[in-house]
């Protein structure tokens, strides 16, 4: 299956974007991700990137993420300098989850952890770091929209939004949350999308994928303030549920 460079940003800019009036959620059923490697090491080599996208019922992003990325690394040759680095961006429409990838029946989050720990061996010579910026929460209870079907209490009436999906099963959210902690535990940064970032992601999708830069711009243009509002509450809810997020 295809998917035109706008149809990706837009998989970025709807991820749990509420209406106006708050009652429905948009959940897209499209996993995508951006990476980039960047080299500072002297010899003025410009970012790697790869993009990443997956329909529903098939192998998560991070599953071909962790294998494509690690093969170009063991491609590169040993740092120059000793001040040399490496820096992997991954660009996410949602956080990293704890369901099993098919390859090798890890979770998502501890293949990530597992890629880190190959990464920085396999790139010795290099100081390494590794962020994951994502737009939403996977398959967690947000507290910004709860809703109690019982007391018939809410912060936001989302009923179509994650908490009404998961139902009975909190143990999934909390699951999630703790691969989340585990991520940061082990040396990854994360935090969540703001305008630099969906900028950046302008900037690949019209240098890499030859899309058409007004009508990105139009497009985040006309959800910015809603997008906006949403990243804050995101921000918020990570910070409620005990996840780290390293914001610059």
């Amino acid at each position: 299956m295809s998917y035109s460079p706008m149809e990706d940003f837009k998989t970025f800019l709807n991820t749990m974007l509420h209406t106006e009036s708050n009652d429905v959620v948009d959940l897209p059923d499209v996993s995508c991700s951006i990476v980039q490697v960047q080299y500072d090491d002297g010899d003025q080599r410009p970012s790697r990137f790869f993009l990443f996208r997956e329909p529903p019922g098939f192998e998560h992003v991070e599953g071909k993420m962790v294998r494509e990325v690690k093969e170009h690394l063991q491609s590169l040759a040993p740092a120059r300098s000793e001040n040399s680095r490496l820096r992997i961006t991954c660009y996410q429409n949602y956080s990293p989850c704890t369901n099993s990838l098919r390859d090798d029946n890890k979770e998502c989050a501890q293949a990530l952890i597992q890629f880190h720990s190959d990464a920085s061996g396999i790139c010795s010579t290099y100081t390494l770091t590794m962020e994951i910026v994502f737009v939403g929460l996977y398959n967690i209870i947000r507290p910004y929209c709860f809703y109690d079907s019982v007391n018939g209490t809410n912060r936001r009436p989302c009923r179509h939004g994650p908490l009404y999906t998961l139902g009975q099963r909190p143990d999934v959210s909390t699951a999630n949350v703790q691969g989340l902690q585990s991520l940061a535990q082990a040396g990854i940064r994360l935090r969540t999308f703001e305008d630099p970032d969906y900028n950046a992601v302008i900037d690949y999708l019209v240098n890499q994928q030859g899309a058409d830069r007004p009508d990105l711009q139009a497009a985040w243009d006309n959800v910015r303030g809603r997008r906006q509002r949403e990243d804050d509450f995101m921000k918020r809810d990570c910070q409620d549920l005990g996840i780290m997020l390293q914001h610059q």
